[in-house]
């Protein structure tokens, strides 16, 4: 009788959070215990609102490890349970994590809210869940609303409609999983469902970053009590006003030392943004700019039912929390990093500190800018008509990409220096057929045997325009340096070969009818270079080639001009690649350079500026531009 009356209770109009100290008493997994405070965590005031909100049907959050987010969803359900009764789940990673959750997060955190324990399919008294471990990822209320507690398998995922569901740790799941997960509350419940997506941030451009970036983007933002501007939390930079801040002096960084952290700490304050007023590194001061912070909305234009928030640690004031210990896991991440080529910890620093995504050419890549030259391209290009004074030749290369050609024009002169002089690498920018690469290759007078492609994608067709245009092909591999015969004079005079080691092939004859009834009558031309159906070609080592590129480009070597117009794309994509050292299965040192990851997996960052810079110093080395006859293979270098 008491289950049916519950039935027919009215919802609880108060804010969940108000419900929430009536209710529910915070255990040992939260920091402060005792009633629930939403004073102690206001970013979620909010967050908590629009989860309460009929109009709202999605809430993405995005917040630190240890910084509340999983606890306020566990908040939120209870309070779904009491009031929104319907079929919900709450998945995470893996089932095993999501046993572990349950055991040691969610059932705790229930049993404290009497009006959940008065649900529960014990009598009221929650004493028998003992009795039901094997169970206690799945529940049926006693007004018969299903709950479940699992991990993101397709198989758990594809069941029934679901009218609340949360989603946590959602950087974790497998690409297109949140999809799968969404689909099982928008087709029965599209009028009422519930979805709440929690997590740090994880990778630029995965699934729960877009997920962020469509909703309506509300960053927690601060406002200064000496100016009174809002300013979004930030670590700063060296050199720039706002910020975390620390000394460097003879005390926290004696010469020649590392830092002394337990120095450094003393010295941590913020610095506002504007006005460069301090705030010291005290509780005082966190919970003085946090009591009159809000959310801003960074994309206003989003529907109002996908809410999506963000904050990072730094507005964070659980109790022995201090600005100075994240500036010691910064300060040894960075050490890890510049020591061993090992990114993880700044990773984990940029990404479940700060909850930004990770992108290595912006977190990773301090010495791996690009050098901006003193010369603008001007508007309409002038180097279409006009020649810098000291050029002999122009270079063309193009990245043959499913969507278009990105591509880079240099001149270079006779000792190696160069000029960019136009590229198009963005979707907009870029060209659209090989009719274009040919008509932008006369209008700045490159030569046709000048314009580079690249010939791993849809290698057939990219021979074969080869063959019509003069053009030359080329590929980056992962081998060992090729090897060059060439004569030399011993001291009596007489003519020796001797075999080089260089970063790139000697040239080859491709047949763009290989595989075909046509490739028999190539075979018979294969050594004729005048043939007109075969594609000039050369293969380059990416390790080798992308170092030289990374060297000139921060301004190393010879001169590597790049336009101060060049576009922010265009530096972007300069910055994608990095390079990563590991010690293989085999224990040999393997290097290489990628723009994912360390592993090669995970999305990529887009690259094609750095693919066609790299296919023009190739193209200067064949030429002699570069000198390389002193030239030694870098695991040569450190063995010796």
């Amino acid at each position: 009788m008491a289950a049916f009356a519950r039935c027919w209770m009215p919802e609880d109009r108060a804010p969940i959070y108000e419900w929430a100290h009536r209710t529910i008493k915070m255990d040992a997994t939260a920091p402060i215990q005792g009633s629930y405070d939403v004073e102690n965590s206001p970013q979620f005031k909010d967050i908590l609102e629009a989860w309460q909100d009929e109009d709202v049907r999605m809430v993405t959050t995005l917040g630190p490890n240890q910084g509340g987010r999983t606890k306020h969803m566990e908040i939120a359900s209870l309070w779904s349970i009491v009031n929104r009764p319907g079929p919900m789940q709450w998945n995470t990673y893996k089932d095993e994590s999501a046993r572990e959750f349950a055991e040691q997060r969610w059932w705790p955190t229930a049993k404290s809210c009497a009006e959940v324990v008065a649900k529960m399919p014990t009598g009221g008294t929650g004493e028998g869940l003992g009795r039901y471990r094997e169970r206690i990822q799945s529940v049926i209320f006693t007004d018969g609303m299903p709950f479940k507690i699992q991990g993101c398998a397709p198989s758990n995922l594809e069941e029934k409609s679901i009218m609340t569901q949360f989603n946590d740790e959602c950087f974790q799941w497998p690409v297109g999983r949140l999809e799968i997960a969404h689909i099982r509350c928008n087709v029965a419940y599209a009028w009422n469902y519930k979805i709440w997506n929690g997590s740090v941030a994880g990778i630029d451009g995965d699934d729960i970053d877009l997920l962020f970036r469509s909703g309506t983007q509300r960053e927690w933002h601060w406002h200064c009590v000496s100016c009174g501007r809002e300013m979004l939390p930030m670590w700063g930079r060296v050199g720039e006003r706002g910020g975390i801040k620390w000394d460097r002096n003879n005390r926290t960084k004696p010469a020649d030392r590392e830092w002394d952290l337990d120095e450094v700490i003393k010295t941590v304050r913020y610095e506002c943004h504007f006005c460069s007023h301090d705030y010291p590194d005290t509780s005082r001061s966190r919970r003085e700019l946090n009591d009159q912070a809000e959310y801003i909305s960074l994309n206003p234009k989003a529907p109002y039912e996908f809410q999506s928030f963000r904050f990072n640690i730094l507005s964070v004031n659980w109790p022995g929390l201090q600005w100075g210990h994240w500036v010691q896991e910064f300060l040894r991440a960075v050490d890890q990093m510049r020591r061993y080529t090992n990114l993880e910890p700044i990773k984990r620093f940029w990404t479940r500190r700060m909850t930004e995504p990770w992108d290595e050419s912006k977190h990773a890549s301090s010495t791996r800018r690009v050098v901006l030259s003193d010369y603008s391209l001007g508007q309409p290009n002038r180097y279409i008509t006009e020649q810098w004074d000291r050029e002999i030749i122009r270079f063309m290369a193009v990245d043959k990409q499913e969507w278009g050609y990105p591509f880079v024009i240099r001149c270079v002169a006779a000792n190696g220096d160069s000029r960019l002089i136009d590229c198009g690498v963005g979707t907009s920018t870029c060209l659209t057929s090989y009719g274009e690469i040919d008509i932008k290759a006369h209008e700045f007078g490159v030569q046709d045997n000048c314009v580079i492609i690249d010939s791993a994608f849809e290698t057939r067709e990219v021979y074969a325009q080869a063959v019509r245009y003069g053009w030359t092909c080329m590929r980056g591999v992962d081998r060992e340096p090729f090897r060059h015969m060439t004569e030399i004079r011993d001291q009596r005079g007489q003519v020796k070969k001797i075999a080089i080691e260089l970063p790139y092939s000697t040239e080859q004859w491709a047949d763009p009818f290989t595989g075909t009834e046509q490739q028999q009558i190539n075979r018979r031309l294969r050594f004729v270079r005048s043939a007109p159906k075969l594609a000039r070609r050369y293969d380059w080592i990416n390790l080798h080639v992308k170092n030289f590129v990374n060297a000139f480009k921060q301004g190393q070597g010879l001169y590597y001009g790049t336009p101060a117009d060049v576009g922010a794309e265009y530096v972007k994509q300069m910055n994608a690649e990095v390079r990563h050292v590991i010690i293989n299965p085999k224990g040999k040192r393997v290097e290489w350079w990628s723009n994912t990851n360390a592993k090669g997996t995970g999305n990529k960052r887009p690259n094609h500026a750095w693919d066609c810079e790299c296919m023009i110093v190739v193209a200067m080395c064949l030429q002699k531009l570069i000198d390389l006859s002193d030239w030694i293979p870098e695991q040569d270098q450190q063995a010796a």
